[in-house]
């Protein structure tokens, strides 16, 4: 970009921050800001903060926080500002810096740049720390009365301190001392303030992350009574919190709900739970999540195959095993590299079920066709199965 004049830089920088960041290269954005400060040009604060959030969306968060930091004054303090507050705010909530984005929060409600978005944001902080009691404070106090008759929670297991949200209500200073004449005016919203599908997403979430089942349950039931129809980001959300509590019925509901919907899981969505049916040593489960992933169309990748298999394992389903080889198998002919650890299950299951010993052998030079070196147990496995079948000299 040398040599051009500084409108064409600004131009053409914005045009590759924009295509970079959306396609979740905000580092090759961030070498853009670099290249213009280097040419000597000053880029605008809505390119920053545009790759601020690219940053943040790919967890790069120091790195996000020095380019946002570079905004301050000398006393490290940010411009007063609705966008640059926003951006610090929800770079801080998704990194679960609670501190730092209640600070910013306070910032934003004093000077009544508050949205149901900047509710949300903080929401999703403490959706990812696990503090519940606190993201139902901030939704009662800017929801009051949505569900009338429901008292909040009294254990959640999370810190109550002087930055929880009953001090951002107090709060009547800002943390900056900056000269509120020189802050942004008040933001004027037409939209009423009622709770989205994102505020009982977090919700939900800050109870599942805190493992309180009950509780997720019964913010399950209030969001069907606001007749807001699920989507997918929500029932992904939901059916990814009732893995990580263990909830397979649960689970296995909310994938009916989607598949009705034409919604499909995620592949991450559909591995975790044959491995939760793996833990639970219920190889059926296991095979009809695995079996209603490829009737969806799920293209299952090394991870998922493995699960599927240590389902069967777990469970001493030897046949399932064998089966579950052949998936493994088929798929390495689309590019799925082989590890030892299938092939020792399958030997296993030869063995246990009292497969004849030439058949074992055939397993056992397959190793070398597909390049996967034998270990310790592969050996072990055929000398039983040598011993089994008489052949002693073979063993």
């Amino acid at each position: 970009m040398a040599g051009r004049p500084k409108d064409f830089l600004l131009h053409a920088a914005e045009f590759m921050i924009e295509a970079y960041c959306q396609r979740k290269l905000a580092q090759d954005a961030l070498s853009v800001l670099d290249e213009l400060k280097a040419q000597g040009v000053e880029a605008p604060v809505h390119l920053k903060l545009m790759v601020v959030d690219g940053l943040g969306k790919m967890k790069r968060f120091k790195l996000a926080t020095n380019l946002l930091m570079s905004l301050a004054d000398e006393r490290g303090n940010l411009p007063l500002s609705r966008s640059i507050s926003v951006a610090a705010l929800n770079l801080f909530a998704k990194w679960g810096d609670r501190s730092r984005a209640e600070e910013y929060f306070r910032r934003i409600e004093k000077y009544g740049w508050v949205t149901r978005a900047e509710v949300a944001t903080l929401m999703h902080c403490y959706a990812i720390l696990g503090h519940p009691q606190s993201a139902v404070n901030l939704f009662e106090r800017y929801f009051p009365g949505t569900h009338l008759g429901f008292s909040l929670p009294k254990t959640t297991g999370e810190p109550i301190d002087s930055s929880s949200t009953s001090a951002i209500a107090e709060s009547t200073t800002d943390s900056s001392s900056d000269d509120d004449a020189q802050a942004d005016p008040p933001f004027v919203s037409l939209e009423p303030m009622k709770p989205t599908i994102v505020h009982y997403t977090n919700l939900i979430s800050a109870f599942s992350r805190a493992g309180d089942q009950v509780e997720v349950h019964e913010w399950l039931n209030k969001f069907q009574e606001t007749r807001i129809t699920p989507d997918g980001h929500f029932l992904h959300t939901i059916l990814e919190n009732f893995i990580n509590l263990g909830d397979v019925e649960s689970a296995t509901g909310v994938l009916t709900q989607m598949r009705q919907s034409k919604i499909f899981p995620r592949l991450y969505a559909y591995t975790s739970l044959i491995s939760l049916f793996a833990d639970r040593r219920e190889p059926e489960g296991a095979e009809r999540i695995f079996k209603r992933a490829l009737k969806d169309g799920v293209v299952p990748d090394g991870e998922m195959l493995f699960a599927y298999m240590f389902a069967h394992v777990e469970a001493g389903n030897w046949a399932g095993v064998i089966r579950a080889f052949d998936y493994i198998q088929a798929s390495t002919r689309q590019g799925l590299r082989m590890t030892i650890e299938p092939f020792n299950n399958l030997l296993k299951s030869y063995v246990l079920i009292g497969a004849p010993y030439r058949v074992v052998m055939d397993v056992f030079r397959r190793l070398r066709e597909v390049g996967v070196e034998p270990d310790n147990r592969t050996y072990a496995l055929v000398i039983q199965s040598a011993c089994d079948a008489g052949r002693m000299e073979a063993a």
